[in-house]
């Protein structure tokens, strides 16, 4: 393996973390509340954000866009974002 390849692993390790993150939050079975999804999602877009290698830049656009795409109607929705004003911190992500 070259030094590009680890490199480029590396990163892409970094930029999967939280959405591995997000989803064990979000699949828990007692630790999962309405509540959390907005917060979650937001949290991890802001950690797409802050990368900042550019030999993962197509897959964060990519990722970004679909869970923009995926979650709209929930980051609108005035159920989920009642919700989500009650709901603690979420460590980890944000």
């Amino acid at each position: 393996m070259t030094d590009a390849d680890m490199q480029f692993l590396t990163a892409y390790a970094t930029v999967m973390k939280p959405i591995v993150l997000a989803m064990n939050l979000l699949q828990g079975e007692t630790t999962s509340y309405i509540g959390n999804v907005i917060p979650t999602i937001m949290g991890v877009k802001s950690k797409f954000e802050q990368t900042r290698d550019r030999a993962v830049e197509p897959l964060v656009s990519a990722l970004s866009a679909g869970i923009t795409s995926r979650f709209q109607a929930v980051l609108s929705d005035k159920e989920h974002l009642v919700a989500s004003r009650g709901a603690g911190s979420i460590s980890g992500l944000v």
